[in-house]
């Protein structure tokens, strides 16, 4: 069972809670994951490229399985699929966030903030499952 901290008042049109669960645990099966959502504006806009405003921003804690979510409104479905794909990233190693030096490692390789973001490998596999998650979950709540 994962645990999830909401901070932020939760959306009416569908249940965010439920949604993530569904995610972690029925497609990438992870168990045992914390997240935390929650607002904090002065982190995205460190971490914004120059061509892009971040909406959110998911990284891995110091505690081992433990993700904060920053978000700067209220997250819509697909923002929170798209965010669920990079938490399993950062599960498989394929991703993680060094904020110190504002640098992204992919698969091994350094990236900094100035990479547009619709040219990070990580946002575009993101990009291209967002909507499969999405369309999977509602056919979950279907049965």
């Amino acid at each position: 069972m994962n645990t999830i901290n909401l901070y932020i008042q939760p959306l009416k049109n569908y249940n965010i809670l439920d949604l993530i669960e569904y995610i972690l645990s029925k497609k990438y099966h992870l168990n045992n994951i914390t997240l935390n959502i929650f607002h904090d504006d002065k982190i995205l806009d460190k971490m914004a490229p120059v061509d892009y405003e971040l909406s959110s921003l998911i990284y891995k804690t110091q505690l081992p399985h433990t993700y904060n979510l920053i978000v700067r409104d209220l997250p819509n479905r697909f923002v929170i699929c798209h965010k669920m794909v990079h938490l399993a990233q950062y599960e498989r190693g394929d991703l993680s966030l060094n904020f110190k030096e504002n640098l992204f490692k992919w698969k091994g390789e350094d990236y900094d903030v100035s990479v547009p973001y619709n040219k990070r490998e990580w946002e575009i596999e993101a990009f291209n499952l967002e909507l499969k998650l999405w369309r999977s979950y509602k056919n979950y709540c279907k049965k």
